[in-house]
């Protein structure tokens, strides 16, 4: 089974142990693809969705990007190609800058409540998902045939 999952760099630092268990899960069986999510992550709830995240002002894209994948390759990790926007907010400038570090913007065609048969899934583990999620996502892989695959190779057919 190929997984992806999209983490910070400050996640990483602040869940060192969640970390680890995850690189524990590590086998010929179950691949994880690191996506980088930015390193800060940052949220203000009192700005509009256009200018936050990581359109406020005084955000420092290169630290954004190379912060994170610094982290995993101190942690033994191999970073991907990819780069999910927090929010999934982006603007035309920071797509530019992210063109100029070799990545691919990694979009999300579903929350996991309103999936659908070939959609990217977006699954928060951080608690923002509502209760029924988890249920949701078990009856969608019981009544579908659900498959987990290698982005990297899925990228071949664009």
């Amino acid at each position: 089974m190929h997984v992806s999952l999209a983490i910070s760099g400050l996640w990483i630092i602040q869940n060192q142990e969640d970390f680890i268990w995850l690189q524990s899960l590590k086998s010929d069986n179950f691949i994880i693809t690191w996506v980088n999510h930015s390193f800060t992550h940052r949220y203000c709830k009192d700005i509009a969705m256009e200018s936050n995240f990581l359109l406020l002002s005084d955000t420092v894209i290169q630290s954004e990007i190379l912060d994170t994948e610094r982290i995993l390759v101190e942690n033994g990790e191999i970073p991907s190609i990819f780069f999910r926007f927090p929010g999934l907010i982006s603007d035309e400038k920071f797509l530019v800058e992210l063109k100029k570090y070799g990545l691919v913007q990694l979009g999300s065609g579903a929350w996991i409540s309103k999936m659908k048969e070939g959609d990217i899934i977006l699954i928060h583990g951080n608690g923002n998902e509502e209760r029924k999620a988890l249920e949701i996502l078990c009856k969608f892989i019981d009544s579908t045939n659900l498959q987990f695959l290698k982005l990297e190779n899925e990228m071949k057919n664009f």
